[in-house]
């Protein structure tokens, strides 16, 4: 049975999987997250 989430080209088949983490970061010290604000990123996560 063919994998849904492959992709495949002219050198092959390409599967990914796994989890995609990020880190979305406030840009006031102190800011809430439970009122809008302004956010930067996403940032590549440390998680493995």
């Amino acid at each position: 049975m063919p994998n849904p989430n492959a992709v495949t080209s002219r050198s092959g088949t390409i599967v990914a999987m796994g989890e995609i983490l990020v880190e979305i970061v406030a840009t006031r010290v102190g800011q809430s997250f439970r009122e809008p604000g302004t956010l930067i990123g996403p940032f590549a996560s440390g998680a493995s």
